[in-house]
């Protein structure tokens, strides 16, 4: 943990301590991942993940295509076509990643928010 942390534990009392350890840690890769398909957005996120694989693997198949032809004009039509999947995958990582950041930093609010009503309440 870096020493703010520590610092900010220590201020704790023994009992928001209990408290903040039975929260747990923060959750791996996989477990934000995952915490992605629950809520509202579940079936844009199944969505945007089957559309993300299909992109890949047309992605995959213009490379393919791209590297066995040997007409130019075609070459540069698979080209445009590789690099246009590529950009929508990594559109769509991104998306992923930012909501997966999203939901850390709700889950961060509703902690101090715990940690605040259980202060004053």
């Amino acid at each position: 943990m870096p020493r703010i942390d520590d610092q900010l534990r220590d201020a704790l009392n023994a009992e928001d301590r209990a408290l903040l350890d039975k929260l747990g840690s923060e959750p791996g890769i996989l477990e934000l991942w995952r915490e992605t398909y629950r809520g509202k957005l579940f079936l844009l996120n199944v969505f945007a993940t089957i559309v993300s694989f299909a992109m890949f693997a047309v992605q995959i198949w213009m490379l393919v295509k791209l590297l066995t032809t040997d007409d130019p004009v075609l070459s540069v039509r698979y080209a445009v076509g590789f690099l246009f999947c590529a950009m929508g995958v990594g559109m769509l990582k991104m998306w992923f990643w930012l909501r997966m950041n999203h939901l850390a930093a709700i889950r961060e609010i509703k902690r101090i928010e715990l940690l605040l009503a259980r202060k004053y309440a």
